[in-house]
């Protein structure tokens, strides 16, 4: 990103020199600066059918919130009482049924990044630690590979998420 350097000999503002010119401060700045209402991504989930049932929102700073449909066009920023299922689970549907292996990541970026090199992978909604023995049914009979993340929290994730897949898949690595 380049940069704006502003200098008047005469001591004027940094303002008023914009001003002057027809320009906002905003103007000197590549990207828009964000007040954290910005979405950097979001992330569907959807059941069998692929209907949406609740998104995972990227906000700067990695923040994540979540919504669901109202119904009307709109969101409800809390989930409520909306179904949670792996995320791309009709693709870990079907992945399991052809006997494809199925990566199990810690979040929605890795998984997609995965989906573009043409494997099916998929994670839980919420991330680390938050792996529902619901979801277990989903991959029951697959060969999943687990990919922690480098951290503390990712290889806790990924042991308890291998310890809830013990005896459902198939294999586990």
């Amino acid at each position: 990103p380049g940069t704006v350097l502003l200098n008047c000999h005469a001591g004027c503002d940094n303002p008023d020199i914009v001003a002057k010119l027809g320009l906002g401060m905003g103007d000197l700045f590549d990207t828009p600066r964000s007040n954290g209402s910005e979405i950097i991504a979001t992330y569907d989930y959807v059941d069998e059918n692929n209907e949406l049932l609740f998104q995972v929102v990227r906000k700067p700073g990695k923040r994540f919130v979540q919504r669901r449909p109202d119904g009307h066009g709109g969101w409800i920023w809390k989930l409520g009482d909306a179904r949670r299922v792996l995320y791309r689970l009709p693709d870990v549907r079907k992945g399991v049924a052809d006997g494809n292996t199925i990566y199990v990541v810690e979040g929605e970026k890795d998984a997609e990044r995965l989906k573009a090199e043409g494997v099916v992978a998929t994670c839980n909604p919420h991330g680390a630690g938050k792996w529902h023995q619901r979801y277990n049914d989903t991959l029951a009979d697959a060969n999943v590979i687990i990919i922690a993340d480098l951290d503390e929290p990712g290889r806790a994730h990924a042991e308890d998420v291998a310890r809830h897949l013990q005896g459902v898949a198939s294999s586990i690595q």
